[in-house]
């Protein structure tokens, strides 16, 4: 693979520190390459949930359809409304809580306008739109095949939501914050991966740790508990890399309160068939067995680190190697939106990284 050193994608915003937009541009070229030639692979495709509208002021509202589409970075949330009520109505937003097949809440959502280009005009009688949620590095640890709807207004988004109404305040998990994107410069993001992680016919994206941290409502990490790593080493840098990040404490209505972030290392040692051999979180044999001993109503979402390659020089290689991989410091994101600007093409959600050409080989899977 030869890498290409190109201009930085532009137009994103700076803000809090979790809400980076989109794909690694190298990997959205691939993804969509192969989407566009309708491949089809083990890639779990998008999941259709049973929408539940809760609540007389849903009355108005139908839904047409709503899906989960996981991807490498992050959480897709579509839900297509339609206007039944017979006259004009502006566009609604939702609060939605994903409910898996033990009846446990396992993820949730905001669900608004497409993007800040989307006008917020009203709904005519009869027409419908398709609402989003953007979750980035945020993902459901179990499936969800149910989604509890419920309208809010703009100024509820983030408070009490219909207090006194039979609806419950917004629940926004705890997020991992941005440390700035950088790969490889400090010495405590890398960490080396041997062969039994990233060596010859690995998958694309191997999962090498998952831990369970208690973050306090000021944001700090109470208590940290390695599940599993794929070995000492790895746990001794993890150990240390969570000293130098913090987090966004989780939110009930407008009150910081204590949640949990379950926290998976991935790592992407190779791009051959990425789009195709991708498999979501929930997938992974290491969060089914955490899942397997929990009790309670809630499963907490699952906070992926995606580990990159420390040098660029790594994809030379023709396939999967032993090398120090780094944690380029992005964060998570919850209830993203898409920002308003001027582009010509898809948008790159994700860190700002250098791009390069794929092989031919990243698009063919035998």
């Amino acid at each position: 693979m030869n890498p290409q050193s190109g201009a930085q994608s532009g137009g994103r915003p700076t803000g809090a520190s979790a809400r980076h937009l989109a794909l690694l541009a190298a990997i959205f070229v691939v993804a969509q390459s192969a989407r566009a030639a309708g491949k089809a692979g083990a890639r779990r495709p998008a999941i259709t949930v049973v929408p539940r509208l809760q609540g007389t002021v849903s009355s108005g509202w139908s839904v047409v359809r709503a899906t989960v589409d996981e991807g490498l970075t992050g959480t897709d949330l579509l839900l297509c409304v339609r206007n039944t009520s017979g006259e004009p109505k502006l566009g609604p937003t939702f609060y939605a809580e994903y409910v898996d097949a033990k009846g446990r809440v396992c993820f949730t959502a905001i669900l608004r306008r497409r993007d800040e280009c989307q006008p917020s005009a009203f709904l005519r009688p009869g027409e419908s739109r398709t609402l989003l949620g953007l979750s980035f590095y945020l993902f459901p640890a179990s499936i969800p095949v149910t989604a509890r709807l419920w309208p809010v207004s703009g100024l509820a988004q983030h408070g009490e939501v219909g207090a006194g109404r039979g609806r419950p305040p917004v629940e926004a998990p705890a997020t991992l914050n941005s440390r700035g994107f950088t790969v490889g410069r400090s010495a405590w993001r890398r960490v080396w991966l041997g062969a039994d992680v990233a060596g010859e016919g690995a998958a694309p994206v191997a999962d090498v740790l998952l831990a369970l941290l208690d973050v306090s409502p000021r944001g700090s990490v109470s208590r940290l508990g390695v599940l599993w790593a794929a070995d000492g080493g790895v746990k001794r840098w993890f150990l240390s890399l969570m000293r130098h990040h913090g987090f966004s404490p989780a939110r009930r209505g407008s009150a910081r309160v204590a949640g949990r972030a379950l926290v998976l290392v991935r790592a992407l040692v190779s791009l051959h068939c990425l789009p195709q051999d991708l498999t979501p979180p929930s997938s992974s044999p290491q969060v089914a067995a955490y899942l397997r001993g929990l009790a309670g109503t809630r499963v907490p979402p699952v906070t992926v680190i995606l580990l990159l390659p420390a040098r660029q020089t790594y994809w030379n290689g023709a396939t999967p190697h032993p090398a120090y991989f780094a944690d380029p410091g992005v964060g998570a994101g919850w209830a993203t939106v898409m920002p308003c600007v001027q582009r010509s093409g898809p948008v790159a959600r994700g860190p700002v990284l250098r791009t390069f050409i794929p092989p031919e080989a990243s698009e063919t899977c035998p």
